[in-house]
C-alpha cells in the first residue's frame, strides 16, 4: 500500500514538473493582433517611395550559429558577432523590409538578449512586429547538466521594415498529427504572421512564415 502510495505520489509530482516545464506562455489564443512598436532612438529616415520594394526572408537560428537543441555555446561574444554578421547580411542585401524566422527575444540561451531589438538598433531601422511562436519555461534537450536548459525561452518570427507598419497580427496554423503525448507543450506553433505596411500612399501586406517539412 505504501509503495502504490509512494509510486503515484511520484508520478504527480513528475507531471506536475512536465506542466510547469511547458507553462509560462503569454500568447494562448491561436488568433488576433499584436503591437508594432517602434524603436527609440532608432528611427531614420523614411525612404521615399518607389517601385521597387526589396523584401528578404532570412531565418537566423536564434543566433546560435548551430541547431537550436544544441544550446548556446557559453561564449557570448560569440552570439555577438553572429548577430553583427546577420546585420552585416542585412545592411548588405539593400532591403527595405526583412521577414525575419527563429528569432529568440530574450531567452536565457541566448543570453538574455532581444534579437529583435539589437537587430533594428543596429540597422537604423525605426519599426518592428513580432509574434511568439515558441515559450516554455524548460527546454528538454540532451544537454549535461539538466538545468542548463531551465529559464525563459521565447522565441518567434519578426518583420523589421524602414517603412511605417500599421498593423500586425497572427494566424495559428494545425499542429502536425502526430506528435508524442506531451510534445505540444514544448513545440513551437506553426504561425502565419501578417503586417501591414504603409509605403507612401500605398498599403501592402506581407506575410511571414516558417513551415517545417
Amino acid at each position: 500500500m505504501l509503495v502504490a502510495a509512494l509510486t503515484l505520489a511520484l508520478l504527480l509530482l513528475l507531471f506536475g514538473a512536465v506542466l510547469w516545464a511547458g507553462g509560462g506562455k503569454t500568447l494562448h489564443e491561436p488568433d488576433g493582433s499584436g503591437i508594432v512598436e517602434a524603436i527609440p532612438g532608432a528611427l531614420e529616415t523614411e525612404p521615399s517611395p518607389s517601385e521597387e520594394l526589396v523584401l528578404l526572408s532570412y531565418s537566423i537560428a536564434y543566433g546560435l550559429g548551430s541547431l537550436p537543441s544544441a544550446g548556446l555555446s557559453g561564449d557570448v561574444i560569440a552570439l555577438y558577432d553572429r548577430l553583427d554578421e546577420i546585420i552585416e547580411t542585412i545592411a548588405a542585401s539593400g532591403a527595405d523590409v526583412v521577414l525575419l524566422q527563429e528569432v529568440d527575444f530574450a531567452s536565457r540561451r541566448s543570453a538574455d538578449v532581444d534579437q529583435l531589438q539589437y537587430i533594428a538598433v543596429a540597422l537604423g531601422w525605426g519599426f518592428v512586429a513580432r509574434v511568439i511562436t515558441w515559450e516554455c519555461r524548460y527546454l528538454p534537450v540532451p544537454l549535461w547538466p539538466p538545468w542548463r536548459q531551465t529559464g525563459r525561452l521565447r522565441a518567434g518570427q519578426a518583420i523589421i521594415s524602414r517603412y511605417p507598419l500599421v498593423q500586425n497580427r497572427r494566424k495559428r496554423l494545425s499542429q502536425p498529427p502526430a506528435q508524442p503525448l506531451l510534445a505540444p507543450l514544448f513545440a513551437p506553433y506553426h504561425t502565419v504572421q501578417m503586417v501591414d505596411m504603409q509605403c507612401g500612399g500605398r498599403t501592402i501586406r506581407v506575410l511571414n512564415v516558417q513551415l517545417e517539412p
